[in-house]
């Protein structure tokens, strides 16, 4: 019967020595400080470990696998610092970032995971770059054990002069391709290992965006229901004309027109008409809206010539809505002459007699105003012409579905 091992406390000690100091020195300073087992010192002792304990943990996965990574400390300390940049309050006098706007904590999470996924992926194509060095010595050493082993089955015995079986041949093979395939997990498992963390972090971070867009949408839907509604019911209690003076901040002032009568005389009159003031600008009142004015080189001093010209656009940008099946809000623009916007290539029309989504028409919700004129006349005042265009929303999620529905 074989003698049991005795425990040995010098070896013992000498292993986990790091270990027993640190338990050592935690169990005197309990003892000469008051507070040190409190609950709220234990409390406040994993608050500062838990960042450290998280490296570790990364760091660790390393180290199993005899290498290392010196990076993760500076990556956690860059995102610490990306994130206390990005998070400054506008108000706060040193901000390191005077120009970026107030951004929530969730994008800023978002931003900080990519640009971390982003290094960790460099990182780890660097690791893997610097294992494949040393893979060569290990396809040499396997290909040395697989050839011994294939001689030795041709001959029957091995160098030592001992007998080979086939099994033995089998046997041997397999754990040759074991070792050599544990080797080089263990040569590449830093660098994939920091890889899918990378990845983990981009996709988690494109899945905080994505709930985020969906929630936004979601908001974005309820407000403009109840704008509508809210709109809805000042059409339907005070007319159309008093919601857009209401709606483009417009007021009715009475000016002084110079007319001719029937014998050709000219006269003044006074009128009352809508006006709006000086540098009066239509998107802050509507996202969509563009003012057809004399800036604009199709442009008339007769207003009726205007307001045919754009009911004529209006009609075409309905019949290309008919034909196409959908219509974009820059197309409208290019039409009219006005510069694309980002927005304008999203937003737009469908048609779908069937199940009709919005208005089956565009309509370029004409409004006519007066402006003081840069170029005097009309005693000062121009007659322009808001146009707020009744798009049914972004469109390009409906597109593909509309497109689908008309084929069959």
């Amino acid at each position: 019967m074989e003698k049991s091992k005795s425990f040995n406390i010098k070896k013992f000690v000498s292993d986990n020595a790091i270990i027993l100091l640190v338990i050592a020195l935690a169990i005197i300073t309990g003892l000469t400080t008051k507070n040190f087992f409190k609950p709220a010192n234990f409390k406040n002792l994993v608050i500062n470990m838990s960042p450290r304990f998280i490296i570790a943990c990364g760091v660790s996965g390393c180290l199993i696998t005899k290498g290392t990574d010196l990076s993760a400390g500076r990556q956690v300390g860059l995102a610490a610092c990306l994130s206390a940049m990005m998070l400054q309050s506008l108000d706060y006098s040193a901000r390191m970032l005077p120009w970026m706007p107030d951004i929530p904590w969730w994008l800023a999470l978002a931003i900080v995971m990519v640009a971390m996924g982003i290094i960790g992926a460099i990182t780890s194509a660097v690791l893997a770059c610097k294992a494949t060095t040393k893979a060569g010595k290990i396809i040499e050493e396997a290909n040395d054990a697989i050839s011994t082993i294939h001689q030795a089955n041709e001959n029957g015995v091995t160098n030592a002069g001992e007998t080979y079986s086939e099994q033995d041949c089998k046997k041997d093979l397999t754990v040759a391709y074991v070792q050599t395939g544990v080797k080089f997990a263990k040569l590449y498992a830093p660098s994939v290992l920091l890889g899918a963390a990378s990845i983990t972090s981009i996709l988690a971070s494109h899945n905080i965006m994505k709930k985020r867009n969906v929630a936004l949408a979601a908001a974005y839907a309820a407000v403009d229901k109840s704008f509508k509604d809210y709109r809805g019911r000042v059409l339907e209690r005070f007319g159309e004309q008093v919601e857009k003076e209401l709606r483009y901040n417009i007021k009715a002032q009475e000016i002084e027109e110079t007319v001719t009568d029937g014998k050709g005389k000219e006269k003044t009159v006074k009128k009352t008409a809508d006006v709006a003031e000086a540098g009066w600008d239509p998107s802050k009142y509507s996202p969509y809206a563009k003012i057809f004015d004399e800036s604009h080189p199709d442009w008339r001093k007769d207003a009726e010539q205007n307001l045919y010209y754009l009911k004529a656009l209006q009609a075409q940008a309905t019949d290309k809505l008919r034909s196409q099946g959908h219509l974009f809000l820059n197309e409208v623009y290019d039409m009219l002459g006005f510069k694309r916007t980002k927005a304008g290539s999203a937003v737009g029309w469908i048609y779908d007699p069937r199940h009709p989504i919005g208005d089956d028409f565009v309509d370029f919700g004409m409004f006519e105003v007066r402006r003081p004129a840069a170029v005097d006349f009309v005693n000062g005042y121009e007659r322009s012409f808001i146009l707020d265009f009744n798009v049914v929303g972004d469109i390009t999620s409906l597109l593909a579905d509309h497109q689908d529905e008309s084929l069959v």
